[in-house]
């Protein structure tokens, strides 16, 4: 999937490319290396080195150290940072996936913490017929997830997702 890119903005930087790749710096919380902003933005590695090369000269990025002690680049005007974030959100993918976990933990703690009883699922064999205490469970376990907001089955009838 193709990144968009508002005209305006490229009309401002001068190049789609630029754009992508100051977009990229500016939404880092840490410096990050040529080829990862290359990534990120979906364009070839030496056109970002290309764009950070003309941005060096007018000042408007910097090396520095990433995290893992590579070099880096990094946006040094906070405007220019600040309109890049507001304008186009552009987000490591893992960074994004560390995200979803996080809230899917959140989700399972809330669950577990919002039930009077603790469910007992390791009785459930896969194949065999479910007895009517595991359908109980199951019943059990769908109210839980309704009381933390996430989808429950599709057997209950109150499917959300």
């Amino acid at each position: 999937m193709a990144l968009a890119v508002d005209p305006g903005l490229t009309a401002l930087f001068g190049s789609e490319d630029r754009v992508k790749t100051l977009a990229a710096l500016a939404n880092a919380e840490a410096p990050l290396t040529a080829y990862r902003v290359a990534s990120m933005v979906g364009i070839k590695p030496p056109n970002v080195y290309r764009e950070l090369k003309r941005l060096l000269q007018f000042n408007e990025v910097e090396r520095a150290p990433t995290p893992e002690g590579r070099d880096g680049w990094t946006v040094t005007d906070p405007d220019v940072r600040t309109l890049l974030r507001r304008r186009l959100r552009i987000v490591w993918s893992r960074d994004l996936i560390r995200g979803a976990r996080e809230r899917g933990e959140r989700a399972a703690l809330s669950a577990r913490t919002s039930s009077r009883t603790p469910l007992d699922l390791s009785k459930f064999t896969p194949g065999r017929p479910p007895s009517a205490t595991a359908l109980r469970r199951r019943i059990q376990k769908d109210h839980v997830l309704a009381r933390a907001g996430a989808p429950t089955s599709i057997r209950s009838g109150r499917s959300k997702g």
